[in-house]
């Protein structure tokens, strides 16, 4: 039985032994009050007055209309009496009905609150420390009680947040490590194979030693800096400073358009973008690989939109083309969005579009 019922019962039980022994005390006085008045001694003893008194006289006057008010009063005897145990009875049924429906309201006003924080308590063993509680008109100690779930839910929530942060950023961490380690044993043996390249072939074509040590630079200064990025994103050592997103976004754009030709990359940006604090190194490799992951989406052809705009105090960056709607594509995207969650910025993927909030200088400095 569910807990307001077992109080419905109680405060029944509670009220009925409260009023029952009331009526049935009141019903009994009045019938035996009016039993007193109505005694077939007093009828007598008024008749024998009468009859023993002188004859129109002012005591025989009296004695008859005492006699007469008296079996006046004795038959409405019964009447009165039946009127008296009647009206008892409603009044007892009156307050019984009215203390039930009170006690209801406010067996409601306890209980209602209660199974609140039963189902928000079932919830968060559910996993969902997003529950919160209004406990604005319950009653005080009730409301304490609701004040408590909520700390300890918001508690819980600042706390699985912060492991969530650690796991994220220690994976990404032990990740980046692995990469730089073993991106460092591929460039030894690529510029050895350069260097033999350079020595075997150095009279092949008239330019051939010029492209090859273009090509041998390149490769070793992209090798380096990648190792570089990756040795810096594991330590976690943000360099930030002011910068102009757009100009960054034109160089990520410039870098992109040879690599993909059949691409259309398109740049818009509003008016008076003001300047973010971040690192370059970092947010170019998390917004490049952002894009280049949607040009994948997009199979051999198609377009990409990138917007810049300001809206209060952020700056927003829109990543919106009309390729696939990659499910998949959240884990790729971790480690872009940690890089950007560094920068108190944040990432919102919403089917083909690709929104990036970072904070202004403002901001980001107070």
């Amino acid at each position: 039985m569910r807990i307001q019922y077992r109080l419905l019962l109680g405060l029944i039980v509670i009220i009925l032994i409260s009023i029952l022994p009331l009526t049935i005390l009141s019903v009994k006085f009045v019938s035996e009050s009016i039993d007193l008045w109505a005694q077939k001694d007093i009828e007598d003893t008024l008749e024998a007055a009468i009859q023993y008194a002188p004859p129109s006289t002012e005591h025989c006057n009296k004695a008859k209309e005492a006699l007469t008010i008296y079996r006046q009063l004795k038959a409405i005897k019964s009447p009165i009496k039946q009127q008296i145990i009647y009206y008892s009875i409603l009044l007892s049924l009156t307050v019984f009905f009215i203390s039930i429906l009170l006690g209801w309201i406010f067996i409601g006003w306890i209980v209602r609150p209660l199974r609140a924080l039963t189902n928000a308590t079932r919830d968060v063993s559910n996993g969902n420390l997003l529950t919160n509680l209004d406990a604005s008109g319950s009653p005080f100690e009730i409301k304490r009680l609701i004040k408590a779930f909520n700390q300890m839910t918001n508690s819980l929530k600042i706390k699985q947040d912060e492991l969530r942060d650690v796991i994220r950023k220690r994976t990404w961490q032990e990740a980046s490590m692995m990469l730089s380690h073993g991106m460092e044993k591929p460039i030894t043996p690529t510029r050895i194979l350069l260097e033999r390249i350079k020595e075997k072939y150095p009279n092949k074509t008239p330019d051939i030693s010029e492209i090859l040590d273009e090509a041998s630079q390149f490769i070793t200064e992209e090798m380096d800096k990648l190792t570089d990025e990756f040795l810096q994103a594991a330590s976690n050592n943000l360099t930030q400073t002011p910068h102009d997103i757009v100009l960054l976004l034109e160089e990520i754009l410039e870098g992109c358009a040879p690599a993909y030709p059949q691409i259309n990359l398109r740049l818009k940006f509003g008016e008076n973008i003001p300047r973010v604090l971040i690192d370059w190194k970092a947010m170019n490799r998390a917004l490049s690989s952002i894009i280049q992951y949607r040009i994948k989406c997009l199979d051999k052809n198609g377009d990409i939109d990138v917007g810049c705009y300001a809206a209060d105090d952020d700056v927003v960056i829109e990543i919106r083309d009309d390729g696939c709607k990659d499910s998949e594509g959240s884990a790729e995207l971790d480690i872009c969005r940690d890089i950007i969650n560094a920068h108190h910025g944040s990432v919102e993927l919403q089917g083909n579009v690709c929104r990036i909030i970072l904070p202004v200088l403002s901001v980001a400095v107070g």
